[in-house]
C-alpha cells in the first residue's frame, strides 16, 4: 500500500481526514480538457500548464498493438514515478498551486472537505464517479499529503505497529504518492470505512469504478502480483491518475507504474521499438 495512504486516519484516528490527501467538466469542453488531463505527469523537466508536472521524452513511444501507432495525446510524457527509490521531486509550493478541495465538486462524498487533489485528477475522478453513478456509494478517503503529515503518520506507525509493519504498509516521508496530489484512496460507503484498509470490493458500484477507471485515466497502483516490484502490499482502494492513454496501455499489458515507466523510456531510447515490455513479457 503505497498509499500506505489509508494510514492517516487508521493510525491517527479522526486525524485521518487531514492526514491523507472548476466544477465538473462541461460536455462542451470535455474533449479539450480530457486531452489536457491525459498529459502524463513527470518530474524531470516540469511545466504546470496542464495542472500537472510532466517529463518530456525525446521521441514518442508506440503502442504494443502496432509498431507505428502513437499512444495518443500524452505519448511524449512519462507519468511521474514516486516510490522509495524515487522521492517526490516537485516543490511543495508548486504542488500546492495544482490542488483543489474535493469538496469543491458537488456531490462527491469525502471523509473530510479539506481533502485535496490535483485539479485535473479531481476533474477526472468527478467524471468517473458520474459515469458509474458512484457519488452516493463511494467516499474519498484521502488525497494529497504534505511532508509533515506523512512524517507524523510514519512516526505514529513505528510507535504503534513496529518497524516491520511500517516498512510494508507506510510510505517513507517524501516517498509517498500522496505528495503529488495524483493519488486517491476511495472506500465503499456501505462497507463501514475502515481507515487501515477501506473496503472497496469488486462488485456493485465499486466494481464498476474499477472496470472503468482506466477510461478516465486511473489505475489501481498496488496489486498483489506486483508487490515484489512496488514494495507495497495490495491496496484495492488506492488509485493513481496517469492519464487515459497511459492507463489503457498499463491495463492492456498488466504493467505496474515501475514497469511502465521503464518500458516507456526504453521505447524512447529505441531499445524496444517493437513494443516489448521491460521484462520481455
Amino acid at each position: 500500500m503505497e498509499t500506505r495512504t489509508p494510514y492517516v486516519s487508521r493510525i491517527n484516528g479522526d486525524r485521518k481526514n487531514t492526514a491523507d490527501q472548476a466544477n465538473p467538466l462541461d460536455r462542451a469542453d470535455q474533449a479539450d480538457q480530457t486531452n489536457q488531463a491525459d498529459q502524463a505527469i513527470g518530474a524531470d523537466r516540469t511545466d504546470h500548464t496542464d495542472g500537472a508536472a510532466r517529463t518530456h521524452l525525446p521521441h514518442p513511444p508506440h503502442s504494443s498493438r502496432s509498431g507505428n501507432a502513437p499512444l495518443g495525446p500524452d505519448a511524449e510524457h512519462v507519468p511521474v514515478l514516486v516510490n522509495r527509490d524515487h522521492p517526490a521531486a516537485e516543490s511543495p509550493a508548486d504542488t500546492e498551486q495544482r490542488l483543489a478541495p474535493v469538496g469543491s465538486r458537488p456531490g462527491i462524498r469525502a471523509l473530510d472537505d479539506g481533502i485535496r487533489l490535483d485539479r485535473t485528477c479531481l476533474n477526472r475522478l468527478d467524471a468517473l464517479l458520474d459515469a458509474v453513478s458512484g457519488k452516493d456509494g463511494i467516499v474519498v478517503v484521502s488525497g494529497y499529503r504534505d511532508l509533515a503529515e506523512q512524517t507524523e503518520i510514519y512516526s505514529s506507525s513505528l510507535r504503534e505497529n513496529g518497524p516491520a509493519y511500517t516498512a510494508k504498509f507506510v510510505a517513507l516521508p517524501g516517498c509517498s504518492e500522496h505528495h503529488t496530489g495524483l493519488a486517491v484512496d476511495v472506500g465503499s460507503a456501505a462497507g463501514g470505512l475502515d481507515f487501515i484498509a477501506p473496503e472497496f470490493p469488486d462488485d456493485g458500484v465499486c466494481g464498476a469504478f474499477k472496470a472503468r477507471a482506466a477510461e478516465f485515466g486511473f489505475v489501481q497502483r498496488y496489486k498483489a502480483h506486483k508487490e515484489h516490484l512496488t514494495g507495497i502490499s495490495c491496496e484495492p482502494w488506492h488509485f493513481r491518475y496517469v492519464g487515459a492513454a497511459h492507463a489503457a496501455i498499463m491495463e492492456e499489458r498488466d504493467l505496474c507504474l515501475e514497469e511502465y515507466v521503464e518500458w516507456l523510456r526504453r521505447q524512447a531510447d529505441g531499445k524496444h521499438g517493437n513494443g516489448e515490455d521491460p521484462h520481455g513479457h
